[in-house]
């Protein structure tokens, strides 16, 4: 009789074992399933890419609406693509995604002509890219991609950046999505903050300067020049002869370059009622010390009305003044404004 009992018990238990390995199978085809899911957009989002850029410096791009061009930046890659049905008369929207893109979310980035914005693409506290916006076209636009080095401690245009929904990779025509609108109470200044009564004409002034594509330029520069006082002659030939396989002689002899080689500029702002005066001046040994570059902003419409260049950077314009910048971000140390400023 007992071992009826034990019989039966084991036909009971059975059933209770088979519902146990359903449930273990169906949790691992979930499991597969995910699995291959993300391993497939991955697939899907490099298919959609036919090259990767690296970046070093300041670089003129052309971003579609269709598929993202993916961008080497500081070590990490990026896919950028323009957000269809997003340009406007003067602005347009971007979409940025730091790879791999299934953990990392999308930024929306409004970008306005003329003005660079800054991005911390990389998701930290600090801007490590630049995006000026040149031009609109049906479907893509032209921009120019500037690097930045995060120890400048530049503080993103937060006003300007949302995060999307759905992921960049790939872009269609499916993901327009709503555009965040422009903004136009707030503005980007050393801490995102709202322009209200109790902003200062000068914190008006400041905000504007810092959302015009001179200010990392010249404040990159800055650092730059302060730095070069700590390149010795030993350093500087050495690093010529690396570049030019052969030593310096005349104008671009240690001594002939540091002697008209900034090694330090400074920032003054002055103003005459609404309009305000940004000056970065430069220091020599050789040349006139004096005013290289200024920027008129008039502060009641809260924008840049005119700038230029004079004194040492007379004749030179923003484009020329960012080659020797992009040439001299590529060496290590110190010597790199001099051997970029080198005739």
């Amino acid at each position: 009789m007992a071992i009826d009992q034990r019989f039966q018990q084991r036909r009971q238990a059975k059933p209770v074992h088979k519902k146990r390995n359903y449930a273990t199978l169906a949790v691992s085809i979930i499991i597969l399933v995910v699995i291959f899911s993300i391993v497939y957009t991955g697939i899907l989002w490099l298919l959609s890419i036919t090259s990767v850029s690296g970046l070093s410096g300041p670089t003129n791009v052309t971003l579609s609406s269709t598929t993202p061009s993916v961008f080497s930046i500081g070590g990490n890659e990026y896919a950028i693509g323009l957000v269809p049905g997003s340009t406007s008369s003067g602005s347009a929207i971007i979409e940025i995604t730091k790879d791999p893109a299934f953990v990392n979310p999308t930024m929306r980035v409004v970008l306005i002509t003329g003005n660079a914005t800054r991005i911390n693409a990389s998701g930290g506290k600090y801007a490590n890219v630049e995006i000026e916006l040149y031009s609109i076209a049906s479907g893509s636009i032209k921009a120019a991609i500037t690097p930045l080095a995060p120890t400048l401690q530049l503080l993103p245009d937060s006003s300007r950046i949302s995060y999307a929904q759905t992921s960049i990779s790939p872009l269609s025509a499916s993901q327009t999505g709503n555009a965040p609108a422009l903004p136009t109470t707030t503005i980007a200044s050393t801490t995102t903050t709202t322009v209200s009564q109790a902003a200062t004409d000068y914190d008006i002034a400041i905000s504007a300067l810092e959302r015009n594509h001179w200010y990392p330029l010249a404040t990159n520069l800055t650092k730059m020049y302060g730095n070069s006082g700590n390149c010795t002659s030993l350093q500087y030939n050495n690093t010529y002869y690396g570049k030019f396989a052969m030593s310096p002689t005349g104008a671009a002899t240690y001594q002939n370059v540091t002697a008209v080689t900034p090694y330090k500029m400074t920032f003054s702002m002055t103003n005459s009622s609404a309009i305000y005066n940004a000056v970065y001046s430069t220091y020599s040994t050789g040349v006139p010390s004096g005013p290289a570059l200024f920027i008129t902003i008039n502060v009641t419409a809260n924008t840049v009305i005119a700038n230029g260049t004079i004194g040492l950077w007379q004749g030179l314009s923003y484009l020329n003044i960012k080659s020797i910048y992009n040439t001299a971000a590529t060496y290590t140390g110190s010597c790199g404004i001099l051997i970029a400023s080198a005739p």
